[in-house]
């Protein structure tokens, strides 16, 4: 298991800020039962001073928990200071490096929850390639998970819908502000903070979906082969827009804690792997069943390998290699190389198969590499494992 350790590592790590808001305002309160309420009050004014007076009076970032850690330590177990286990390794969804002016590392580490969020300040670009490769967090062995608005999702009737809905939340508030002024003529006063609070309500009931981002392919509502995507490029403040060879264009929207910091990630990730793609090789066509039956795909492979008593020219093993690690090369070209290799795989291949299958979204490829990962697989069970996933 590759490990990273370090010492002095600064981190910078989100408050919990619900806690301190919580005793802030208990403190006061338990003061206020006992009977003390000028004491309370006081407390309360002071409390609140300091909160809006802090960020203007501090330095940058304290705010956000930066310190230094002695002893930093990171593995497929996840993130230790000292001994404390502070993130675990599945908890993680996306992982961003950013290059800072003295020529260290900024490694964002992004969880499923907001105070899962981690910032690590490393020296140099090699050891944040180190840690991100000690916590499998690579392209290759990661599956990136990112969260988008879904209303650009939706279609155009179901945006419409939406709007309309919204809209007469707003002149339900404005009406019933209206009936209210007949008996109470100072409530004409509640209608811009209502709506206000009503805006900032909808904002925050805005329904959100996972994307994912394999190896292999984007995932949205459905599995998205690299080769199919012709571009991808930023838009406005939020949105990156896909754009498929077929001539459609899927819009997503990040939003949330370092919506562009995201976006930024999401689209250098999905470049590199579009332009891997377009150079898939030629190859893939001879490996992949291409509507035959599995008994004849079976048969061809092992012409192709060598295996079981077949004669002639066979194709080398680092040939079929390129084609299973090739992102870009079709799936059933790529389960056909597996299946053509497995044969002669040591423990070290079954691992490295194992590893691939945790970023492969594609459900029948996925297959196949769980199948080649066991001990004492064979091509038919591969085969038979890619073509289940496909039928279902």
């Amino acid at each position: 298991m590759i490990r990273f350790g370090a010492t002095d590592v600064r981190v910078r790590r989100r408050p919990r800020v619900a806690w301190i808001v919580a005793l802030a305002l208990a403190v006061p309160a338990l003061l206020a039962a006992v009977g003390l309420e000028l004491a309370a009050g006081l407390l309360l004014l002071g409390g609140l001073f300091l909160f809006f007076m802090l960020p203007a009076v501090l330095y940058e970032d304290s705010l956000l928990g930066e310190r230094n850690v002695p002893v930093l330590s990171a593995d497929r177990a996840g993130i230790a200071f000292g001994k404390r286990l502070v993130l675990r390794r599945e908890r993680i969804d996306a992982a961003f490096v950013e290059p800072l002016a003295d020529g260290g590392r900024q490694v964002h580490l992004w969880g499923k929850r907001e105070r899962d969020d981690l910032v690590l300040f490393l020296d140099d670009e090699k050891r944040a390639a180190l840690l991100l490769d000690a916590l499998g967090l690579t392209p290759d062995a990661h599956a990136a998970r990112f969260v988008v608005e879904s209303a650009p999702l939706r279609s155009r009737a179901r945006q419409r819908l939406a709007a309309a809905l919204r809209m007469a939340g707003g002149f339900a508030i404005a009406g019933a502000v209206v009936w209210a002024m007949g008996h109470v003529p100072l409530a004409g006063f509640s209608l811009v903070p209502l709506l206000w609070l009503y805006g900032v309500l909808v904002r925050f009931l805005r329904r959100h979906r996972r994307v994912t981002l394999g190896s292999d392919a984007l995932v949205v509502e459905e599995e998205i082969p690299f080769a199919a995507i012709a571009k991808v490029s930023a838009v406005g403040d939020r949105d990156a827009h896909v754009e498929r060879i077929a001539g459609d264009r899927i819009v997503l929207r990040f939003d949330g804690r370092e919506a562009k910091d995201k976006r930024a990630t999401f689209i250098e990730r999905l470049q590199q792997s579009v332009a891997r793609a377009a150079g898939a090789t030629h190859l893939g066509a001879l490996l992949a069943p291409g509507g035959r039956s599995s008994e004849a795909w079976l048969a061809e492979l092992r012409r192709m390998s060598g295996g079981e008593g077949y004669r002639g020219p066979s194709l080398p093993p680092e040939e079929l290699w390129r084609v299973v690690l090739h992102p870009g090369a079709e799936a059933g070209a790529r389960a056909g190389a597996l299946a053509a290799l497995v044969a002669g795989f040591d423990e070290d291949d079954r691992v490295r198969v194992g590893t691939m299958s945790e970023s492969t979204v594609r459900v029948d490829l996925r297959a196949a590499l769980a199948a080649a990962a066991r001990e004492g697989a064979t091509d038919d069970a591969v085969v038979t494992a890619f073509l289940g996933a496909s039928e279902r």
